[in-house]
C-alpha cells in the first residue's frame, strides 16, 4: 500500500513467513513516516501483532521518521507487549536510529542495523 500526498511517500509492504516454527510477519517499509501518513502503517503493524507471534519491521528505506511515527511504534509496542508478541525492527540506521533511541524505544523493542 502507498500513500502520496505529493510531497511525501510512504510505501508498506507486508507478507506472513510460515516456513519456520512460527509464523513471522515481515513488514516493509520506505519512505517518510509523519503524522499524514502513519495510519497505513500502525493498521499493518496491528494486523500483524494481532496474527503473529513475531513482527520483523524494516526500516531500511525509512527516509524521515516524525515524533508522530515514534508515538505510534511506542503504543504499537505495548499492545504487541501486552499480547506476548515480539516486535524487531531491521534496518535502522542514521537519524531514524537516533531519533528511536533518543525516544527510548531500544528498552521495549529489539533495534537493529
Amino acid at each position: 500500500m502507498t500513500v502520496d500526498d505529493s510531497l511525501r511517500v510512504l510505501t508498506v509492504r507486508s507478507r506472513v513467513a510460515r516456513n519456520s516454527p512460527v509464523a513471522i510477519a515481515q513488514v516493509c517499509v520506505e519512505g517518510e513516516i509523519d503524522a499524514d501518513n502513519i495510519a497505513v502503517l500502525r493498521a499493518v503493524l496491528l494486523h500483524s501483532i494481532a496474527t503473529c507471534p513475531l513482527v520483523h519491521c524494516d526500516l531500511s528505506g525509512v527516509t524521515f521518521l516524525a515524533a508522530a511515527g515514534v508515538n505510534m511504534l511506542a503504543a504499537v509496542a505495548r499492545r504487541a507487549a501486552v499480547r506476548g508478541v515480539r516486535v524487531e525492527l531491521h534496518g535502522v540506521r542514521g537519524l531514524t536510529r537516533r531519533v528511536l533511541e533518543i525516544a527510548g524505544l531500544e528498552r521495549v523493542l529489539l533495534i537493529s542495523g
